[in-house]
């Protein structure tokens, strides 16, 4: 069972006023779960941040993220010495970057994990789950050790001028230790060829795909494919 280290939605959890030093605005946090993606059952924290630049119709997370609270980080600090996080972090669990947008708040995530660095002498393993929208500093991109990468396709619901950004994509697609995923629920060819993977923006050989039902949130189909991402010609 996971370990709850700020829960969400919990009245004493909402409204306090924003501190002074350095903080994150954070939604929930837990630990002692296993990752879903990519590196599928490996023990993970994850550390779900406010505020996202988009606002998928089929986002099962935007009654957390919309919540929350400024943390400095001695406080957050305190909370994972209290669930034994560090130590955790130390014998291998990820630590998971979510949201909303994480990189919303690089600038301060990166003050956070060098002052992590700093307390307990060294870097977890950082996973960041990104939506592709905001381009990433070279500061924090050294921090990073996997990049799972969602751009969001039309059926998200979101403006084509807000979710898709070519430049950003490609310069994700360089990075070695980063994948992409998509949610799809239309055929692949009218769903990404036309988007992400068309002219090259995502130079990947291989990515994953997620099939969702058509309507409403239902459950995820599994069904996977390696060829969403592939080199086109």
């Amino acid at each position: 069972m996971s370990l709850s280290i700020i829960s969400a939605w919990k009245p004493e959890h909402q409204n306090r006023s924003r501190p002074k030093t350095a903080h994150l605005d954070v939604a929930e946090f837990f630990c002692d779960t296993i990752q879903g993606e990519n590196f599928v059952g490996w023990p993970a924290a994850f550390l779900r941040l406010q505020f996202c630049t988009m606002d998928c119709v089929w986002c099962d997370t935007n009654e957390v993220w919309r919540y929350g609270n400024p943390y400095t980080f001695d406080e957050l600090f305190k909370f994972m010495d209290m669930a034994s996080l560090p130590e955790k972090l130390h014998k291998g669990q990820h630590l998971v970057l979510t949201g909303g947008s994480p990189l919303n708040q690089q600038d301060r995530l990166i003050k956070f994990i060098d002052a992590f660095i700093h307390t307990y002498g060294f870097k977890p393993y950082i996973e960041v789950e990104n939506e592709c929208t905001i381009s990433p500093l070279p500061a924090f991109i050294k921090h990073v050790d996997l990049w799972n990468n969602s751009p969001k396709l039309d059926n998200s619901g979101n403006l084509r001028i807000v979710r898709y950004q070519p430049n950003i994509l490609m310069e994700l697609s360089k990075l070695e230790n980063s994948w992409f995923k998509f949610v799809i629920s239309d055929p692949l060819t009218r769903n990404l060829s036309p988007s992400c993977c068309s002219n090259r923006v995502i130079d990947k050989d291989i990515g994953f795909i997620i099939s969702k039902w058509r309507h409403g949130m239902g459950r995820m189909e599994k069904k996977f494919s390696r060829c969403a991402c592939r080199k086109l010609s």
